[in-house]
Order: structure tokens, then C-alpha cells, then sequence
């Protein structure tokens, strides 16, 4: 946007133009951001209820595809120290691939 701000950073929190007027004057930065505060942590609603009558939604699979796939996920899933077994890549040049990657497949 205009101001002196990039359009990047009026995308990222606290970024852009009106950072100062969002300001509390509260210091948030000492304190660790609590994930898991985002989390739900009830049942999931049942998005699929009001196709149930409809045989091109399938509905009846869903919860089987999920529980699948959520096995799926906890079996394919990187372990946390990973990267510390990498001796040629570190994170930022990962992170670098990555995009890289991300941005051939979408061309």
C-alpha cells in the first residue's frame, strides 16, 4: 500500500500502515505464542449433514477417509529432529528448495 509500507507487509500481522494505530502499547513478544490455544478441542462439526442424501457426495465414506488419512499422517509424519541428520542441507536452504519446488509446480 502507499505510506512507505510494501503491499507485503500490510499482509503480515502488525505490518503496514496502520501498525501503529493497531498498537495497544502492550509488549507481546515476551511471551511464547500458545499454539494449542487455536486448537478445538470438541468433536468435529458434521460438515457432510446436509449432503447425506446426496450419492455424488459420497458421505458415507468420509469418516473412513479421514480416519485413514489421519493414520496415514501419523505414519508419514517427519520426525522432530530431522534436520539435525542432514549434514549437507540445513533449514534455510530446505525452506529454499521447498518454495523452489512449490513455485515449478504451480508454473
Amino acid at each position: 500500500g502507499g505510506g512507505g509500507g510494501s503491499d507485503n507487509d500490510a499482509a503480515r500481522p502488525g505490518g503496514g500502515d496502520d501498525a501503529a494505530a493497531a498498537d495497544d502499547g502492550e509488549d507481546d513478544d515476551d511471551e511464547p505464542f500458545d499454539h494449542t490455544a487455536y486448537q478445538h478441542s470438541g468433536p468435529p462439526d458434521d460438515i457432510d449433514e446436509k449432503d447425506k442424501d446426496d450419492p455424488v457426495c459420497a458421505s458415507a465414506y468420509v469418516a473412513s477417509h479421514y480416519a485413514a488419512f489421519s493414520a496415514r499422517e501419523a505414519a508419514m509424519s517427519t520426525r522432530p529432529g530431522y534436520m539435525d541428520d542432514q549434514p549437507f542441507v540445513n533449514e534455510r536452504m530446505r525452506a529454499i528448495l521447498v518454495d523452489w519446488l512449490v513455485e515449478g509446480h504451480l508454473k
